[in-house]
């Protein structure tokens, strides 16, 4: 099952009202958000997606300003963030 949602990335607290998150879409967005911003949205992805969970960001993003616990994954021909586990 596959649902969307809207939100305030920056109200990180609902993440949590969200429930198991497989995959989270994201696309060319965090890079309009100030650095501090990011770090917090990130985190955020971070604690809500599943061990094993993707997170997909847009062609023109990365998490090289962001420190954090992804790692890289290489999936055909795009580079994804995986929660390791």
């Amino acid at each position: 099952m596959c649902t969307f949602v809207h939100l305030n990335l920056l109200d990180t607290a609902r993440y949590g009202e969200l429930g198991a998150i497989d995959t989270i879409f994201c696309r060319n967005v965090l890079m309009y958000l100030s650095s501090q911003a990011r770090r917090r949205v990130v985190e955020g992805f971070y604690d809500a997606l599943v061990p094993g969970g993707y997170l997909l960001l847009g062609h023109s993003e990365s998490l090289i300003s962001v420190p954090g616990r992804f790692d890289l994954v290489n999936l055909s021909n795009d580079l994804v963030y995986r929660k390791p586990g």
